[in-house]
């Protein structure tokens, strides 16, 4: 015959203790964030790269400019197209811009820059040579990349121009319109936006005074035929 062993049960003192225990305090947002929900940050892709001759190269594009930048240690030159950057923008500003990556990244007068632009305008080049730069850079030394990033540097400017539109002038100007048409000449047809374009005024232009005699002309034969059949 098998016996039972009653369970053990909780003596007075223990039950003080567990119903004397604080409850948790409940804070929002007061405490520290966990550590495994930390992820770590991915490696930056670097899009330029070392030549064998230790030469770092970055290709920059805006519009429909093309720029491929080299850079290498010296003493500071800044070369475009064979043509100095004072020489080949005249406007204080796309200097400026020209030369924001190398003082983000403190390397005026330290490194030597030369610049192969084409194709484009000069705010394309502009923005063409600013990417290249930075790239080259970011190449040269990974550890730029947080500066470079912070300023904008590393960031393709995708816009580009709009393409013009059936019906209009030009992307978005449209075709003036008067609603004075020249004389003699006729509405053939109507655009897709409403504007009305016109034929040719033939060999002989009807004049207005010539069409205000025959109104009259026609007004005074209808008041005769209706006295008569009166």
């Amino acid at each position: 015959m098998e016996t039972t062993t009653p369970a053990p049960t909780e003596t007075a003192h223990e039950t003080a203790s567990h119903s004397a225990a604080p409850a948790p305090e409940l804070t929002l947002g007061g405490g520290a964030p966990a550590a495994e929900g930390a992820k770590p940050h991915a490696a930056p892709t670097i899009r330029g790269r070392i030549d064998r001759f230790g030469v770092a190269m970055g290709t920059g594009r805006r519009k429909t400019s093309v720029a491929r930048v080299r850079i290498r240690r010296g003493t500071g030159k800044l070369s475009i197209n064979n043509r100095p950057l004072a020489d080949y923008f005249r406007v204080e500003r796309n200097r400026a811009l020209v030369q924001g990556p190398l003082e983000a990244t403190e390397m005026v007068g330290k490194v030597d820059v030369w610049v192969r632009a084409q194709g484009g305008g000069t705010t394309g080049q502009v923005g063409a040579i600013v990417l290249g730069i930075a790239r080259a850079l970011q190449a040269m030394e990974p550890g730029l990349h947080a500066r470079l990033s912070e300023g904008g540097f590393l960031t393709r400017d995708g816009r580009m121009v709009a393409r013009k539109k059936y019906g209009v002038k030009k992307a978005r100007r449209s075709f003036q319109f008067s609603n004075r048409c020249r004389v003699g000449a006729r509405p053939i047809a109507l655009t897709s936006i409403g504007h009305r374009r016109y034929t040719s005024p033939p060999v002989r232009p009807v004049r207005v005074c010539d069409l205000r005699s025959e109104a009259r002309a026609r007004s005074s034969a209808d008041e005769t035929r209706r006295r008569s059949a009166a």
